[in-house]
């Protein structure tokens, strides 16, 4: 049984943007009524009525919400879990069942979408913005040369990196190795080695990257993993 906190309920207006942000811990949010587009260095995921998006601990992302608004609940949920499943969206039809089922028990609701729901594929971007997102995560070269080498100059794959995912190519590029610092973290690996497997330039690189994105330092973030805080 995944244990999870008393949920928290929104209304957004019709045509709210809502700037990347994070969340501290991990949550689900279940979209009650309305719509919205979710905008994530992960991609882009249209929100119907009766979707859910599992966010990991500090993901950062971005929501756009359309001509009727949203009401949505998060159900704030355990890290540990989060981490293992990855950032998802799901369908579920019984939108009410499940509403009310939140409301009294957030923990049996969301075993209910884990175990019965329609995943919900993220919009497919061009096949060059793919490509150009792959070369950031995939090594150092400078972001220029990755841009010409997908035949688009780079303030063309910078508008489109922002339009699609909310962040230019250098934040994504950050996104990433700040993602695999983490992992590594939680894993035990030290600090040091982290920066390294990690690619950034060195430690207090990696330190300052983690302490804006988290608000901590590695050595706090992995401390309070072991001690479950």
């Amino acid at each position: 049984m995944i244990e999870a906190h008393t949920p928290r309920q929104s209304r957004f207006q019709p045509g709210t943007i809502l700037a990347g942000h994070r969340h501290r811990h991990a949550y689900a949010a279940l979209v009650l009524e309305g719509e919205y587009e979710e905008l994530s260095v992960d991609g882009r995921v249209h929100c119907p009525t009766g979707a859910i998006v599992l966010h990991p601990p500090w993901h950062m992302h971005a929501d756009r919400f359309g001509c009727h608004g949203a009401l949505v609940i998060d159900l704030e949920l355990p890290d540990d879990f989060a981490w293992e499943t990855g950032y998802r969206a799901w369908q579920v039809d019984s939108i009410e069942k499940l509403a009310c089922l939140a409301q009294r028990d957030p923990a049996m609701a969301f075993d209910c979408i884990a175990a019965s729901a329609e995943s919900l594929a993220l919009i497919e971007p061009p096949l060059w913005l793919e490509r150009f997102v792959r070369g950031l995560i995939g090594n150092s070269l400078p972001i220029t040369l990755i841009a010409r080498r997908c035949g688009v100059t780079p303030e063309h794959a910078s508008r489109m990196c922002r339009r699609w995912f909310s962040a230019n190519p250098t934040i994504i590029r950050r996104e990433f190795r700040a993602r695999k610092a983490l992992e590594l973290l939680k894993a035990g690996c030290r600090p040091a080695q982290v920066a390294t497997e990690a690619g950034f330039a060195d430690q207090p690189h990696m330190t300052r990257t983690l302490k804006s994105m988290t608000g901590a330092t590695p050595a706090h973030i992995q401390s309070n993993w072991k001690t479950g805080r």
